[in-house]
This record gives C-alpha cells, sequence and structure tokens, in this order.
C-alpha cells in the first residue's frame, strides 16, 4: 500500500508538470522500479530464470529425451536419403503447406491476416512449424520399431530439420518480418 501512495504522488506530479520528453524514459524507469517493489517474489524469480529454462534446459531436456547417439555421426549420416527426406519435410514442407493454405485462404477471404500482420510474418510463422519434433519422434518411433539404424536416421533428420526450421525463422521474425509500429493519430 506504501508503495502504490507513494507512486500515486508521484504520477500526480507529473501529471502537474509539463510535459517533457527528454525526462519521459527515466519517469517510466522509476514507475517500473516502484511497480517492481509490490511484485510478489515469486513471480521475480519465476521471470528471471524463464529465459534459461525456455531457451536452455528445455531445448537440453528435449535433446536428452530423443535418445539420438550423435558420437560417431557425420556430414555422411546426415546425406542419406532419409534424414534428407525428413529435413526437407519438416523445413521445407511445413513452411510451404502451412503458407500456401493461409495465403489462399486469405486471398479467397475465408481468413482475414491478423491485424497489421505482413506475408512475411506469415511465413516466419510457417517456418517456425518446422520446430515441432516431438510427435515426428513419436511416428519415427513407430514407423521404424525394430529398426535401430533406420530410426537413429530418422531421429538425426528430425533435430536436424527442427534445429533448421528454429533458426531460419527466428531469423525471419527478428530480422526480416518486423512488426510495423502502428501510429497513432496526432490528438
Amino acid at each position: 500500500r506504501e508503495v502504490l501512495e507513494e507512486l500515486a504522488d508521484y504520477i500526480k506530479s507529473l501529471v502537474a508538470q509539463p510535459d517533457d520528453e527528454g525526462q519521459r524514459g527515466a519517469q517510466l524507469l522509476h514507475i517500473e522500479e516502484a511497480l517492481e517493489d509490490i511484485e510478489p517474489p515469486l513471480n521475480r524469480f519465476v521471470h528471471l530464470w524463464h529465459g534459461f529454462v525456455a531457451y536452455g534446459i528445455v531445448p537440453l531436456f528435449a535433446l536428452a529425451n530423443s535418445g539420438v547417439d550423435v558420437s560417431g555421426m557425420g556430414l555422411s549420416d546426415l546425406l542419406k536419403p532419409l534424414p534428407l527426406g525428413i529435413i526437407a519435410g519438416l523445413f521445407v514442407g511445413k513452411q510451404v503447406g502451412i503458407f500456401l493454405f493461409t495465403w489462399a485462404a486469405v486471398k479467397a477471404g475465408v481468413s482475414p491476416l491478423p491485424a497489421g500482420a505482413s506475408l512475411a510474418q506469415l511465413h516466419g510463422v510457417a517456418v517456425v512449424a518446422g520446430i515441432g519434433f516431438t510427435v515426428a519422434l513419436f511416428v519415427g518411433g513407430l514407423a521404424f520399431s525394430g529398426q535401430p539404424a533406420l530410426l537413429a536416421e530418422a531421429k538425426l533428420g528430425i533435430l536436424t530439420g527442427s534445429l533448421l526450421s528454429a533458426v531460419v525463422g527466428y531469423v525471419l521474425l527478428r530480422y526480416v518480418a518486423r512488426p510495423t509500429v502502428a501510429s497513432t493519430p496526432p490528438p
């Protein structure tokens, strides 16, 4: 309560002052820091560790549980027909299928693009769809049960296709398909 009262007084003093864009960043930072003081410690803890868990621990867990033994594998193993076909399916097939069918639905008037979304962003999302490897690992396990050599090749293709989709999708969405900033009309 104490923090909220101090923050209310601070905001009242800001409203009373003339608008100064040079000070706006510092003012917003002060407000943000005050709000952090009332955030529960568990929320701060979760926010602190989220990046490490989401981008480090979970992918390592998935890789460890995929059961792929990469020791002794070389580029020649990656260039075999089975891994190449799986990589093409995850990386090329998913992005082409998702992008083309969504684009066709938009052009046919069945569904609009989300407000402010571009075709480049749609393409980035289609590429990212190739990341999903858990079902692919499950299907590979069913398809090649009793054939450990083919299952290992399939897993290698699945992980490579997923990794390729993740990296290319990230680059597309981060650097190519930047969101457009909606312009607000002047008051």
